[in-house]
């Protein structure tokens, strides 16, 4: 297996023997595609977000935004990419307009074809922390229960995708706690928060899953923070720079991200220690 150092160089490998976005017209349309992807991803992994952008609008210009349409595996991908793009960019609706586009997509090849399910259980989640950043915890929760009815016996079986369900449930129990403070409800949904992303942090960590582990630590820390364990949660989301750090590097968005909030929390820390 392949450190994360090797993985990172492996990208740039990649990225400097890719041809320009440019030439890739004269192409014919699935290598068109392939080559566009590639360019997405490893433009994201180097923080070249405005690169990666360009080249997923590309590929749902090409397949068009008709969910019958030819190229709706290129879509759906596509979409999925663009959800997570859309985590950098100042808020708005842009991120869950994708990730509700992206379900819409895998409802319609459902009828198609049932091995779709598992994945529209993992674009519904991804709906659900694209609603929760919009702050539509209302709709958040409607999502939330229809990935709960996805979730079959056979599904269960996808490890990583139980401790994703527990990693975004537990944020949306963050976020209900937020809405609800001062209600009779707020105490319980922190409870059930905390439960669930150390649930998700410790299936993660078991799977050695190390890219979803950074999101369930900082939403971890977030809980903690909101709890007044200022010392867990720094040493929470420092786990989450650490590994951030090792995949991506320190310039990246991702890294940038959870090491300012990191930081903060290293403040709050040492103000607590100097009160009497």
């Amino acid at each position: 297996m392949a450190t994360s150092t090797e993985d990172q160089a492996s990208w740039s490998f990649v990225a400097s023997n890719l041809p320009p976005i440019c030439e890739l017209d004269a192409l014919p349309r699935e290598t068109k595609l392939d080559l566009l992807m590639t360019h997405a991803h490893a433009a994201f992994r180097e923080g070249d977000l405005p690169r990666a952008k360009e080249a997923v609008g590309r590929v749902l210009a090409e397949v068009g935004p008709d969910v019958s349409s030819t190229g709706g595996g290129w879509r759906v991908e596509a979409l999925q990419f663009t959800s997570l793009l859309a985590r950098f960019e100042p808020r708005g609706p842009g991120r869950s307009t994708a990730a509700l586009t992206r379900v819409e997509q895998l409802q319609w090849e459902i009828g198609q074809a049932p091995s779709f399910n598992i994945n529209y259980t993992r674009a519904l989640l991804d709906a659900v922390d694209a609603l929760i950043d919009d702050d539509d915890i209302a709709q958040a929760e409607e999502m939330m229960v229809r990935a709960k009815s996805s979730m079959t016996g056979a599904l269960s079986g996808f490890t990583n995708l139980v401790n994703t369900f527990s990693s975004i449930e537990g944020r949306l129990a963050l976020h209900q706690h937020r809405r609800d403070c001062g209600g009779s409800a707020a105490s319980e949904h922190l409870g059930r928060a905390r439960r669930l992303l150390l649930e998700a942090v410790e299936g993660y960590r078991r799977e050695q899953a190390k890219r979803a582990l950074p999101a369930a630590l900082i939403n971890l820390s977030a809980v903690q923070y909101d709890m007044g364990l200022y010392t867990d949660a720094a040493g929470s989301a420092g786990e989450a720079v650490k590994i951030d750090l090792e995949l991506f590097g320190p310039d990246h968005p991702e890294s940038v991200t959870d090491f300012t909030w990191w930081m903060r929390l290293r403040a709050l820390e040492a103000q607590a220690r100097l009160r009497p």
